[in-house]
């Protein structure tokens, strides 16, 4: 086994941290979201967009690459948080995503 690669690995063993982080959204109503909506429910029901950092064993794992600001433009989505500074949050670069 490898020396672990921050302080709380020793501790975790084989465990892994799963982050959802969240970077765009997109105002829906129930009937865009659902084939046989109730016609009565006309609420708001966003649809938010995530990517998963998965981090253990001495590896940052990115799940979804996401989009960018001009992306989110063309699909009519709303980025709140670009996903390479929600990663720099976690004090990971998106160059050293190897996974």
């Amino acid at each position: 086994m490898s020396a672990p690669t921050n302080k709380n690995e020793s501790n975790m063993g084989n465990a892994y941290e799963i982050y959802a982080l969240r970077y765009a959204t997109m105002a829906r109503t129930p009937q865009m979201n659902f084939l046989s909506p109730d016609p009565h429910e006309t609420s708001a029901q966003d649809l938010d967009y995530f990517v998963w950092l998965v981090r253990g064993g001495g590896r940052n794992i990115l799940v979804d690459t996401g989009f960018n600001a001009d992306e989110a433009k063309v699909r009519g989505r709303k980025l709140t948080l670009n996903p390479v500074d929600a990663l720099a949050g976690f004090g990971v670069k998106a160059e050293d995503i190897k996974d």
